[in-house]
């Protein structure tokens, strides 16, 4: 459970804009999030590695 819900991220296009538009409003550069716990701690001012990009 833990597992799924800190790798849970958008699941609709229009969940995906939401996201990207949240993302970018406080670091455009990190297109590399696709979680949304991520774009929580990142919105929160906590470190979050870069992860490789999805191929």
């Amino acid at each position: 459970w833990n597992e799924m819900m800190l790798t849970r991220g958008p699941s609709t296009p229009e969940k995906q804009d939401y996201f990207n538009k949240l993302r970018d409003a406080v670091d455009p550069s990190r297109t590399d999030l696709t979680a949304w716990a991520d774009l929580q701690d990142l919105e929160e001012g906590r470190h979050v590695p870069r992860q490789e990009p999805v191929s």
